[in-house]
């Protein structure tokens, strides 16, 4: 496929998260591509660095098992604004976990991840039944559950990265 820009309109649930939107995309990229393609999603308010999608290639293809790969997870670098001195910023890095975290880990804390580290399979999406479009928030977290539930013991099928790029 080339890289030209498709653009879709969303033809679910609007107004309510990016849930629709995120759906319409997977579901598109399913018909188009199959299931063995990966869907990576940036947020709005969230980066990629320039190397980001190279560093998911490169996770693949350093894996024990490349073919059985599902998900990958990056780290994070969140910049957040202080409210005492605008214009400065209070960084911190989240690592995700370097194995597939259990689905509980996600009802006590976030293992670090979030929508804009998403990279995941479609197969793998339309088995945790994409994003939930009811919820109002807490969606990537509730997919990922989904996920950590499915891929349960499958070592293969989860890797890191083991950089920050988002």
């Amino acid at each position: 496929p080339s890289s030209s820009l498709i653009i879709l309109n969303n033809k679910r649930t609007r107004h309510v998260s990016g849930t629709g939107c995120w759906n319409t995309g997977i579901e598109h990229a399913y018909e188009m591509y199959g299931e063995e393609c990966f869907i990576a999603i940036c947020d709005d308010d969230d980066e990629w660095h320039e190397n980001d999608v190279e560093a998911f290639l490169n996770a693949i293809k350093d894996a024990t098992s490349p073919q059985a790969v599902q998900w990958i997870g990056p780290g994070l670098i969140r910049k957040v604004v202080k409210k005492d001195r605008p214009g400065e910023y209070k960084i911190s890095r989240t690592k995700v976990p370097d194995t597939l975290p259990a689905a509980n880990e996600f009802f006590v804390r976030n293992p670090g991840f979030q929508g804009s580290n998403l990279f995941v399979k479609c197969k793998a999406l339309k088995l945790a039944g994409l994003f939930d479009e009811a919820l109002h928030c807490g969606t990537d977290r509730d997919l990922f559950i989904g996920l950590c539930d499915i891929f349960h013991g499958n070592k293969n099928a989860y890797i890191s990265t083991k950089q920050e790029t988002v």
